[in-house]
């Protein structure tokens, strides 16, 4: 294995694997309006996607990556793939229902730590909340608003518009804090956004930029 690829591994593990604490205050209820719309920032129904992934840390620098995932709403189910830049697969793993299989991966991708919080990434910014919103209204900021119960224990996400059309997504934990937020930006391929930006908060504070390259839906 040449040093460059040995340098992705390490920024894959240090950057995905990192547990971060929000800063931001916990959420209040939404204020009720009549008329509020979710946005539909998620394909229908299942699709395949390749995107750039843009990965920066304080801590660890920069990396670059090709990542590719067959997404299926309707099973509440995705199979990822994690890329260098040279199209060399560094990680493969399937996630239905909050259950992940590792089909392989080098090391230490193959970490557990760094299987759950790739493949909780990769669902929270691609895969369409189960059900329906279970609260829709109008947030302290003035913005229309829906929540869902996640699949997490007791976590609830969020979606927001802002104002340049931008959506804003949220996954609060159980202490009702952001545990991660991302910002998806148009324009809107049949759902799917131009880009993506992922952000944890607290100490070990990183982004995600993901860049859509292609993506088309499969029966």
């Amino acid at each position: 294995m040449n040093s460059f690829a040995c340098r992705l591994f390490n920024v894959a593990f240090l950057v995905l694997a990192l547990t971060a604490c929000a800063t931001i205050p916990p959420y209040k209820p939404l204020i009720p309006e009549s008329g509020v719309a979710c946005p539909g920032i998620f394909p229908p129904k299942a699709f395949r996607v390749v995107q750039q992934i843009d990965m920066k840390s304080a801590l660890i620098g920069k990396g670059v990556f090709i990542g590719a995932a067959k997404v299926e709403p309707q099973k509440n189910a995705l199979h990822a793939v994690l890329m260098s830049a040279e199209g060399m697969v560094l990680f493969e793993a399937e996630y239905e229902n909050g259950d992940i299989k590792i089909i392989s991966a080098f090391p230490p991708l193959n970490n557990p730590a760094f299987a759950k919080g790739l493949m909780a990434d990769v669902s929270f910014v691609l895969l369409k909340p189960a059900g329906g919103p279970v609260e829709h209204g109008v947030d302290g900021q003035g913005l229309s608003a829906c929540r869902w119960a996640a699949a997490e224990a007791d976590a609830v996400f969020e979606t927001a518009l802002m104002p340049d059309g931008a959506v804003r997504m949220r996954l609060y934990g159980r202490d009702r804090r952001v545990a991660k937020e991302s910002l998806a930006w148009p324009p809107f391929d049949r759902g799917m956004p131009a880009r993506i930006s992922l952000k944890a908060f607290g100490p070990s504070n990183y982004t995600i930029e993901l860049m859509l390259i292609e993506m088309e839906f499969v029966d």
